[in-house]
C-alpha cells in the first residue's frame, strides 16, 4: 500500500516534469492575480535585486501582517537577506520533502526511512514581536506539527537552539543510540557532523549509523565531498535539491546528476542571459548549454533576481546544473572564471585521493600592476604547493578559455595559494553571527575582503 502511494506520487511528479510549461502558465496566471497585475503590467515590471525590494521587506517586517516569517539567507555573501514566508510558502517545503522521499522510495523500492529518523541540521528562530526569523531550515522545522519531532533527530528544542556549539555538541554524542535512517542538509555540513562523530566515537560511520541509506544535499556542489562519501558510505543513495531561502525550485527526479526545475512549487520562473543583461526569456526560449540567471516570480516577489546561474542541459526535462552566482565569480582582467570552473579543477586534480585538497575560496590580487589568483586551501601535510599551483593553472585553462587567453597573454600571472587551519571557517562565520547548519562560504570572491579576513583569523591561530 505504501509502496504504490509512492508510486503515484512520483508519477505524479514525472507527469508534472514534462508538463512544466502548461503548469507555469497556469501558476503565473494565479500569481498575477494575487499582486494584480495584468499581464502588460508583469511584462512592463522591472527585473529586480533584494536592494531594491529592501524598503518593501523592511515595511513588512515593521509591521509583521502580511507575512510573520523571515528567512533570514544561508550567508553566500557578507550581508544577510531577510525573505518574506507564509504559513502556506513553508507548507511547500513540506510537500516537497513527501516529493523527495516518493523519488527515493522509487528509485530504490525501498520505504526503511519510514522505520527511523533524519537527522538535519537546522539554524535557530529568533522572534522579534508578531515575526519569526531564521534561516529557512529552522523556519521549516519550526512550523511542522509536532509529531513529526518523533522522527526528526536533534529534538525541536536542541535542533533550534541558539546555541549551535551546544547543539552540534549534543548531536555528538547522542546520534549514534538513535536510528537514523536518513539525512537532509548543506553537504558540507553533513561531512562536518560525521567527521565528527567518528573523530568522538572512534568508529566508522558505518558501524555508527548501520540504518543510514539516503542523504538529501543541496547548497553546495557534490563534487569536492564525493570521494568522502565513496570512501565511508559508497552505498549511500543521493538526491540532490535546490532550495534557497527564497523558495524551493529542483529535485533530482528523472536525470540522474542534474536537477530538474519544478513548476508548482510557488516559482514562476523566467531566465536572464548571463551575456545580455537586458534580454529577459521565458522557459520556452531557453536554449541547452547557455548559462542564464534565474529571475522568480511568487507571491512575495515580482521579477526577483535570485543571482544563481544555472545550466540547461535538456529543456524536455528542464534538467540542470547549478553552475555560480552571479557574484561569486573572478573577473580581474576578462578571465571570466566562474564557480564551477573552480570546483571541476579541485575535483580533477584530487581525482581519487583519500585525502583530497580542500578548497576554501579564492579571490583577484592586485599589486605593482600584477594581476593574479589567490586560492586558500585547508591546511595538507603533504601538499607540495608549486606542484598544486601549476596543475590548478593548467586545468583551469582547459576548463576556461577566457582564463586560458588571459594566462597566455600576460594579463593573468601565475596564481598563488595560502592554506588556513580547518577551523578558520568556522570562526569566522561565527564572529558574522552567521553559525548554522545552513551557511557556508563563495568558493569564489569578486574582491578580497573574505579572503583577508580569513587570512587574519588563521594568523590568530598560528599564534596560540
Amino acid at each position: 500500500m505504501l509502496h504504490n502511494y509512492f508510486r503515484r506520487r512520483f508519477d505524479y511528479l514525472k507527469n508534472q516534469i514534462k508538463d512544466f510549461y502548461r503548469l507555469q502558465d497556469i501558476l503565473k496566471d494565479d500569481i498575477l492575480s494575487y499582486h494584480g497585475l495584468s499581464h502588460s503590467d508583469f511584462y512592463l515590471s522591472p527585473v529586480r535585486s533584494y536592494d531594491d525590494f529592501l524598503p518593501e521587506i523592511q515595511n513588512w517586517m515593521r509591521l509583521g501582517r502580511q507575512y510573520v516569517y523571515f528567512a533570514k539567507s544561508s550567508g553566500t555573501t557578507a550581508k544577510s537577506k531577510f525573505i518574506p514566508h507564509t504559513r502556506q510558502s513553508l507548507d511547500i517545503h513540506r510537500q516537497v520533502g513527501f516529493d523527495i522521499l516518493s523519488v527515493y522510495a522509487y528509485k530504490t523500492k525501498k520505504i526503511d526511512f519510514l522505520w527511523g529518523k533524519n537527522l538535519s541540521i537546522t539554524g535557530s528562530i529568533d522572534t522579534r514581536d508578531q515575526i519569526k526569523v531564521g534561516d529557512i531550515s529552522a523556519l521549516i522545522y519550526d512550523s511542522l506539527p509536532f509529531y513529526y519531532d518523533f522522527f526528526k533527530f536533534p529534538n525541536r528544542q536542541i535542533a533550534l537552539s541558539i546555541d549551535y556549539k551546544k547543539k552540534m555538541s549534543y548531536i555528538q554524542k547522542n546520534l549514534p543510540a538513535h536510528r537514523i535512517t536518513w539525512a537532509s542538509g548543506v553537504t558540507s555540513w553533513i561531512v562536518y557532523v560525521l567527521n565528527q562523530l567518528m573523530t568522538y566515537h572512534q568508529k566508522s560511520i558505518r558501524e555508527l549509523l548501520p540504518h543510514f541509506n539516503l542523504l538529501v544535499h543541496g547548497g553546495v556542489s557534490m563534487k569536492p565531498f564525493l570521494h568522502f562519501f565513496q570512501q565511508y558510505l559508497p552505498h549511500l543513495f543521493l538526491i540532490q535539491t535546490y532550495n534557497a531561502s527564497e523558495g524551493f525550485f529542483g529535485i533530482e527526479v528523472l536525470d540522474e546528476g542534474y536537477l530538474n526545475l519544478m513548476p508548482q512549487y510557488g516559482n514562476y520562473f523566467e531566465f536572464r542571459p548571463i551575456e545580455s543583461s537586458s534580454d529577459i526569456l521565458t522557459s520556452r526560449e531557453i536554449q541547452i548549454g547557455k548559462p542564464y540567471e534565474l529571475i522568480l516570480t511568487n507571491h512575495a516577489f515580482v521579477r526577483y533576481a535570485l543571482g544563481d546561474v544555472v545550466l540547461f542541459h535538456d529543456t524536455h526535462n528542464m534538467s540542470f546544473e547549478i553552475i555560480g552566482r552571479t557574484k561569486s565569480c573572478i573577473n580581474l582582467v576578462g578571465e571570466e572564471l566562474m564557480e564551477h570552473n573552480a570546483i571541476e579543477a579541485f575535483r580533477q586534480i584530487n581525482g581519487d585521493s583519500k585525502n583530497p585538497i580542500t578548497l576554501v575560496t579564492s579571490c583577484p590580487k592586485s599589486q605593482n600592476n600584477s594581476y593574479y589568483h589567490l586560492w586558500l586551501v585547508t591546511e595538507h601535510s603533504d601538499l607540495n604547493e608549486k606542484i598544486f599551483l601549476t596543475q590548478l593553472d593548467f586545468t583551469l585553462q582547459v576548463l576556461n578559455s577566457d582564463y586560458a587567453s588571459k594566462r597566455q597573454g600576460g594579463l593573468l600571472d601565475f596564481p598563488q595559494l595560502k592554506q588556513i587551519h580547518s577551523e578558520t571557517t568556522l570562526i569566522y562565520l561565527s564572529r558574522e553571527n552567521r553559525l548554522s547548519g545552513q551557511a557556508k562560504i563563495p568558493v569564489l570572491s569578486s574582491d578580497e575582503e573574505l579572503a583577508n579576513a580569513l587570512l587574519e583569523i588563521n594568523q590568530g591561530l598560528m599564534k596560540i
